[in-house]
């Protein structure tokens, strides 16, 4: 057992529109295309939902699988009505988080018989529901794996909903050190990542810690493929102790093993460990806890039945934005018309500041002098237009023009758009100038209401008008390219309006251009023409051979690192 809850990551993305505007936040697109010929040979036909027809193979046939000698025998299968397969491993797991129901994780594991051969496919859901701006948002993911039964896998499959009627569905093959990436709806997006040996599949990591049987005392590793974030990580499992305790408050003691499992960072990027217990002689897990800073508490799966797994969330939800808000000490009046605001910042980790903020021509990090050490200094200066120019030099095939999965501007409406918001311009209108149309533009026609999208790309956005923040930096991004400025997407925080009126930072999502040789900053969710003290820049992207949320992971670790901030100057 083990989870990652990557809807709530995303969702982590909540953030607010300054005074003047609706509160939006950020969020991503695909097309699905249709399965491959049954018998076509090369393909293994994977369906969404865990219902997979049989595979079908190209070329020599993997040696036969043999059972490793640490595997627990398999449960006899279990035929399944449905013909999609016997279903021979079934878990369903419900979550919780700060003490609330948000939703559930189901784990399927079928077997296919082709050629004699006899291969798993394991399918992992999680379905949770949060709360953005007072409202529900049900979101949901899936992760599938085809492996033979000594482990080895053969194909993957990871589908996350990112906005309106799209998914990123991203298939991975793996032809011997490699793991080959295509994005469903766009064959030419493609992405190739080292495949050690060893990578637990679904339907190995469900049963890893009852194959391995750890003692007190004992430990073991296993890599295993976060699909959303194209990586392989390492999990270390440590047992800790066999105890008698209660599984649940109120309920009487029994003798459980308590493990500790933690996953190795992604970056700078590192989850919490988990606690989990399990039943002491099927090593089954029945529990697991982890601390989670950037949700506001805990969260809690517990083994359960279907049943319970999935009765409707009726009762509240944790609001993202409420627990995820950093609380400032003091109002900045008209803060996005001042020169230039001081924040004083102390992170409740050992992330460096260098790599928390983003030096640049708006921001300076510095110590704040204080004797402790641990807090430092950001100064963010508003540029107000292209100055002096800084000697930064782009080459006119570089990635900031060029279209990508999430900046996809070659759309027809992506450049109709981008003709409109630019007509009124002059033959000599400078690229700033057409930044600052389309800046305009983005804010006039886009419908800051919909929550529910995670991060829809540009040419997604282009034809629904409607999204967060994320959407608002996507299209403006992509409508600039479409005119021939280089642009890229920051991350960071805003100053906004919190709960009664006091002031926070919370996630956001703008737009940067490069003219007269330096980077410039925008928002199409102000429309001011510019960019002041309000935006603290964390990160930036130019989302280039991106089909995953990588770029995402340097705003978690701040939210992780549950910073203290505080206004120290304003000019």
């Amino acid at each position: 057992m083990r989870t990652i809850p990557l809807i709530l990551l995303l969702a982590a993305a909540a953030a607010a529109q300054p005074p003047g505007g609706s509160v939006i936040r950020p969020g991503g697109g695909g097309v699905q295309k249709a399965d491959p010929a049954p018998d076509k040979k090369g393909y293994w036909v994977i369906r969404p939902g865990g219902t997979a027809t049989r595979p079908v193979l190209a070329g020599q046939p993997p040696a036969a699988p043999t059972a490793p000698a640490n595997t627990r025998p398999a449960p006899a299968p279990k035929p399944a009505a449905d013909g999609l397969g016997a279903v021979v491993y079934e878990s369903w797991d419900s979550a919780s988080l700060r003490g609330q129901r948000v939703g559930y994780y189901h784990t399927i594991v079928r077997e296919h018989v082709k050629d004699g051969r006899t291969y798993r496919y394991g399918t992992r859901t999680q379905k949770l529901t949060i709360g953005r701006f007072g409202d529900k948002v049900e979101q949901q993911s899936e992760d599938s794996t085809v492996e033979t039964l000594d482990g080895a896998i053969a194909v993957t499959v990871s589908r996350q909903e990112i906005g309106k009627g799209q998914k990123l569905t991203l298939t991975g093959t793996v032809k011997g050190r490699q793991l080959e990436i295509t994005v469903e709806g766009a064959v030419t997006d493609t992405k190739t990542i080292p495949w050690p040996d060893g990578v637990a599949g679904v339907a190995k990591e469900a049963t890893i810690i009852q194959a391995r049987k750890p003692r007190p005392g004992e430990s073991f590793e296993y890599l295993t493929y976060l699909g959303s974030f194209t990586a392989v990580v390492r999990y270390g499992v440590e047992c800790k102790a066999i105890e008698t305790v209660p599984l649940e408050p109120g309920q009487p003691p029994r003798e459980l093993v308590r493990l500790e499992q933690d996953m190795e960072p992604i970056g700078d990027f590192k989850l919490p460990k988990a606690t989990v217990w399990c039943d002491p002689v099927t090593y089954e897990p029945l529990k697991l806890e982890q601390d989670m800073p950037m949700f506001g508490g805990k969260m809690v799966v517990r083994r359960t039945t279907r049943e319970e797994a999935t009765k409707p969330i009726t009762g509240p939800v944790p609001d993202l934005f409420d627990v995820q808000s950093i609380k400032l000490n003091r109002d900045i009046p008209d803060v996005h018309g001042k020169q230039s605001v001081t924040y004083r910042v102390t992170l409740g980790s050992d992330l460096p500041p260098a790599k928390a903020f983003k030096a640049d021509a708006r921001q300076a990090v510095t110590p704040s002098g204080d004797k402790s050490g641990k807090p430092f200094d950001l100064t963010v200066t508003a540029v107000r237009q292209p100055g002096p120019a800084l000697g930064l030099r782009l080459d006119a095939s570089d990635e900031y023009l060029g279209t990508s999965y999430f900046i996809d501007w070659d759309k027809p409406e992506v450049k109709a758009h981008a003709a409109a918001a630019t007509a009124n311009l002059p033959a000599t209108a400078t690229p700033f100038q057409k930044a600052q149309a389309v800046e305009g533009w983005v804010r006039r026609n886009m419908k800051a209401a919909d929550y529910s999208q995670s991060m829809a790309t540009c040419g997604n956005t282009a034809k629904t008008l409607s999204g967060d923040c994320t959407e608002y930096a996507m299209l403006a991004a992509g409508l600039c390219r479409a005119v021939g400025v280089p642009s890229r997407t920051a991350l960071g925080l805003v100053y906004a309006p919190g709960p009664g009126g006091s002031p926070v930072l919370a996630y956001h999502m703008w737009f940067e251009v490069f003219a007269d040789g330096q980077w410039v900053a925008l928002d199409g969710t102000l429309g001011r023409g510019s960019v002041g003290p309000g935006h603290l820049k964390i990160t930036d992207h130019s989302w280039d051979k991106v089909q995953d949320f990588l770029p995402l992971l340097p705003v978690i670790s701040v939210l992780g690192a549950t910073p203290k901030v505080e206004v120290v100057g304003v000019k």
